[in-house]
């Protein structure tokens, strides 16, 4: 098997433990959505509960109870963000395989063109709906973007 064959099976594979990933992620965060209503519930009940055995005994409650919920809410919050991140991770997967397989469907398309009179941008497939700008542009921001254009239509090499 060649180097290429098994970076495409690592990324198809790493792509379906994404996606097993996220499904237990999303049950987990349902999980934790119950379970920090039952904190809520419950807290509450053993709070009043409390407060009419004593004022200490009910400040007691109360402290512990906004320190139990707090600590659900943040467990929740965590956990929940995480499926986004899982999906972000899986996207730039399927994009990088992409690039691989030259699945151009599937490839972030770019707005970028080539000054009027360029000698060889068209030519050499440099900007276009199938170029190599297309291919090679993995930047986060249109300013990178932009500088790989650049360096591409740089007519004297350095």
């Amino acid at each position: 098997m060649t180097d290429r064959e098994t970076l495409l099976k690592t990324y198809t594979e790493d792509i379906l433990n994404l996606d097993q990933t996220h499904r237990a992620l999303l049950a987990q965060a349902d999980g934790l959505s119950r379970q920090r209503a039952g904190v809520f519930v419950i807290g509450l009940t053993v709070m009043v509960v409390a407060w009419g055995l004593g004022t200490a005994y009910g400040a007691a409650a109360l402290v512990v109870w906004i320190l139990a919920f707090g600590g659900a809410v943040r467990a929740h919050r965590r956990v929940s963000e995480a499926p986004c991140r899982a999906d972000a991770l899986r996207q730039l997967k399927v994009t990088q395989r992409a690039r691989m397989t030259l699945d151009w469907e599937l490839i972030p398309s770019s707005s970028a063109a080539a000054p009027d009179g360029h000698p060889y941008a068209l030519d050499l497939d440099i900007v276009g709906p199938y170029s190599m700008h297309r291919l090679l542009d993995t930047a986060a921001s249109r300013g990178g973007s932009q500088r790989l254009l650049a360096w591409l239509l740089q007519t004297p090499p350095d």
